[in-house]
């Protein structure tokens, strides 16, 4: 056989297509385990031929729960393996396109392993910043910080992905690759610093601010490089590195926070200590300049607010106290809250879906819909699809 095959592809007159044939050893025993396919998506592609610096990570489950993700610069994808119907031949011998004549087998795979985009894995960033004593200052900390190289390998997500969660988590590089989260109590601090170094200077909080000046006025009060950092967390600056405008957005959403921690946070208080809707707006007010308005929409995620038959009252209720479970996570929202427009629930579901189509299916799966009550048609709300047992 082995001869004829020869004979036939190496005549001339042979058809093209039989010239064209490439005779396959198929020997035994294969080496199947030492090889896996993975399908790269366009935009992989795209970003490893247009971006010179760009690179692949693959990162390992912390558990038996969470598969391996691939990561690149700036995305994170689910690794899914997906079987076919027919088999792989792993060829040896491949240069480009072409393959010589008399070509070996040396794998064969049943299946190619393909990537799902998925939100980033951060929250085992959040819980190794706050395993540390969150910085509150040279005098009072305890100097414990984590390694970004630490991060880097166990969170599974981007190094773009990375750095914006830093950012969120209000984290500061304390020393070079060592990161530990600014106390929140000490960046409302240096905020009201601000603030009331404008008032002094006669600047306008939502307009420029020379920031050279402002940090020579400060530097007294607080240390200079917390100062730059909550500058870079809470402010524009302009290209040329002179001014800055405050993020009011931003700002209004830490303030609002570290108020929600102290007056309705349902772990340290009482229930006789409930404060209302216009209670925790009036203290709100009061902790931002006057220029600054308060948007409800910057407690996105932090704050649910619960109405009953004699008041509105507000709770802390941050999504990252929440399960990574959908189920989990839907049966503690409306245990605090029976009905939920989408608006507010939109922002407790964005670290689990990556996509409106995801986010539909979840609503789906564990909400029932409603869009009027006793046949007046309303806002659309969310309730539970079951019956969830009242805790004894």
């Amino acid at each position: 056989m082995k001869r004829e095959f020869e004979l036939l592809s190496n005549s001339d007159e042979a058809p093209e297509s039989v010239k064209k044939l490439v005779r396959l050893n198929y020997g035994f025993p294969l080496k199947s385990c030492n090889f896996r396919l993975i399908e790269l998506p366009l935009e992989v592609t795209t970003e490893l031929k247009n971006s010179p610096d760009a690179f692949v990570q693959i990162k390992s489950g912390d558990d038996q729960k969470r598969s391996a993700v691939l990561c690149t610069n700036t995305s994170s994808f689910q690794l899914q393996f997906r079987e076919n119907s027919n088999s792989l031949l792993l060829v040896s011998d491949f240069n480009g396109a072409v393959i010589r004549k008399n070509a070996d087998i040396v794998a064969s795979l049943n299946g190619v392993i393909e990537l799902i985009k998925i939100q980033p894995r951060l929250d085992t960033l959040r819980e190794m910043l706050e395993e540390c004593e969150a910085y509150n200052g040279m005098e009072e900390w305890n100097g414990k910080c984590v390694e970004w190289k630490l991060i880097e390998t166990k969170v599974q997500a981007s190094a773009s992905e990375i750095f914006h969660a830093l950012n969120e988590l209000y984290a500061f590089e304390i020393e070079v690759s060592k990161w530990v989260i600014l106390d929140r109590k000490l960046i409302c601090d240096i905020l009201s610093l601000i603030f009331d170094t404008a008032t002094l200077k006669g600047w306008n909080c939502c307009k420029n601010i020379p920031r050279n000046e402002l940090i020579q006025e400060m530097k007294s009060d607080c240390e200079e490089n917390v100062l730059v950092r909550v500058l870079e967390l809470f402010a524009d600056e302009n290209e040329m590195n002179t001014e800055f405008k405050l993020k009011e957005y931003e700002i209004i959403r830490v303030v609002g926070e570290s108020l929600l921690e102290k007056h309705c946070n349902s772990q340290l208080i009482s229930k006789t200590q409930i404060v209302s809707e216009s209670q925790f707006e009036k203290l709100w007010k009061d902790a931002l300049p006057d220029e600054f308005c308060i948007k409800w929409d910057a407690l996105n995620g932090l704050a649910v607010v619960v109405s009953t038959p004699a008041q509105r009252y507000v709770e802390y209720f941050p999504r990252h106290r929440l399960a990574v479970d959908a189920k989990m996570r839907f049966d503690a929202m409306f245990e605090k809250k029976k009905s939920w427009t989408r608006a507010e629930i939109d922002p407790y579901l964005s670290d689990l879906s990556c996509s409106v189509k995801e986010t539909e299916a979840l609503l789906k799966k564990y909400c029932k819909e409603i869009k009027s009550i006793c046949g007046v048609a309303g806002p659309t709300t969310y309730q539970a699809r079951t019956v969830l047992r009242s805790k004894s």
